[in-house]
């Protein structure tokens, strides 16, 4: 597959949930979901961010601007961000890291639909027990000189999707 082919693909089918949220300042939280819809050429995207983002307890704060959120309110924009597209694999960096225990929960349980009703594959990181339990697959990782705890990272899948494809698109 060629540089260019690659790069079109995840775009297309690649959500990344970063550890840190990168949102625009500028932007309202409805307006995230309208540029991820402009940017993914997917009318349909806008209407999917909402549903999520109602999903995830934020249907009160679409008009407020990312300065005005919590750590937690931000984390859940973008999650809804990185899944409106509904991308087939989702890579997220402690995806509940900045939530309360019910917010985790409520994360935690979205990404497992999510994974089931797309077909899509979530990989993800996190120490979080409500994420680890949510799990299809756990890899514990060895502590290392530089992080003393233990890394988790596990798979939500509905399907069977073999790492070696991951690493030929990435």
């Amino acid at each position: 597959m060629s540089d260019d082919a690659r790069r079109r693909w995840r775009a297309s089918n690649v959500g990344m949930v970063f550890h840190t949220c990168r949102l625009i300042d500028v932007l309202r939280v409805v307006e995230h979901m309208t540029l991820v819809s402009r940017l993914r050429f997917s009318p349909e995207a806008r209407e999917e961010g909402l549903r999520l983002l109602t999903s995830l307890g934020l249907e009160h704060r679409l008009h407020q601007r990312p300065s005005q959120l919590s750590g937690g309110e931000k984390q859940r924009v973008a999650l809804a961000q990185a899944l409106a597209h509904r991308p087939s694999v989702v890579l997220a960096d402690e995806p509940t890291a900045a939530l309360d225990r019910t917010n985790a929960g409520r994360v935690a349980a979205e990404l497992i639909s999510y994974a089931r009703r797309q077909n899509a594959v979530v990989v993800a990181v996190s120490h979080d027990v409500a994420m680890i339990d949510a799990a299809d697959n756990v890899v514990r990782m060895k502590p290392t000189q530089n992080h003393g705890e233990k890394c988790l990272c596990f798979v939500l899948s509905a399907q069977l999707f073999h790492i070696e494809k991951i690493s030929m698109i990435m």
